[in-house]
Order: structure tokens, then C-alpha cells, then sequence
């Protein structure tokens, strides 16, 4: 998943939607990129924060500083979001999910649905 990010507003990119399978380890890339698509140096980010949503209920947090958030380019904007299976294994249906950064101003990176798919196994 590509994201695009103008500066230090308070817009991002909606509807970044997607599915994942219940109870699977998963890793969700980002790459945060400016209006010219270029790479946002976020090596010097205060926080970054993911969060899965259902009905304004947070349902699983990640953070850069408190785990989960592992900045992998910080030059070049890129940073993974890992998602334990742990984190999903009771959950089904539709979800929210977002994400935003602080690099002085907090900046949304993006908004979306998310499904998490049962699984029979």
C-alpha cells in the first residue's frame, strides 16, 4: 500500500481499503509521499500511529514507540506496521483502519475500510 501524504496538512488519502485474514501475521508498507510523489523523510517523525476501528472502539494500536511500528527507510518514507495474529484472532467483519504521523504537525496518512476475513482453519 502506497500513500500519499502534501506536506504538513491535515489531508491524506481516503478510502485506503483492504482485507486481511483472521489470525494471520500481517505487514502492512507504507510509503509516504508528497503532491510531487516524492519520498517524505520521516526519519525524524515524533510518532506514528495505526489503529483497527470498529464503531469509534479502538480493537488493535500500534505505535512507533510503544511496538508494532518499525520505520524500515525513514529517508526515503517508508515504515511497516506488523500485525500479530494475536491482534486479529477474535475479530471478524468490517473494520476502520488509519493511520497518522507527527512530524511537527499531525498529519492523517490515510483512512479506510478494512475487512478481516474469517477463516475455517
Amino acid at each position: 500500500m502506497t500513500i500519499h501524504v502534501k506536506g504538513n496538512t491535515d489531508l491524506g488519502k481516503l478510502n485506503e481499503s483492504g482485507s486481511i485474514f483472521q489470525g494471520n501475521d500481517e505487514v502492512v508498507e507504507v510509503t509516504v509521499r508528497d503532491e510531487n510523489k516524492e519520498p517524505v523523510d520521516i526519519s525524524g517523525a515524533n510518532s506514528i500511529e495505526y489503529q483497527i476501528s470498529k464503531d469509534g472502539s479502538s480493537e488493535v494500536s500500534k505505535t512507533k514507540s510503544g511496538g508494532g511500528i518499525t520505520v524500515t527507510d525513514g529517508t526515503d518514507g517508508k515504515f511497516e506496521v506488523s500485525i500479530a495474529s494475536s491482534d486479529t484472532s477474535s475479530l471478524s467483519g468490517s473494520f476502520d483502519h488509519e493511520a497518522e504521523i507527527d512530524l511537527g504537525d499531525i498529519s492523517t496518512l490515510f483512512q479506510g475500510s478494512l475487512k478481516i476475513r474469517g477463516t475455517d482453519i
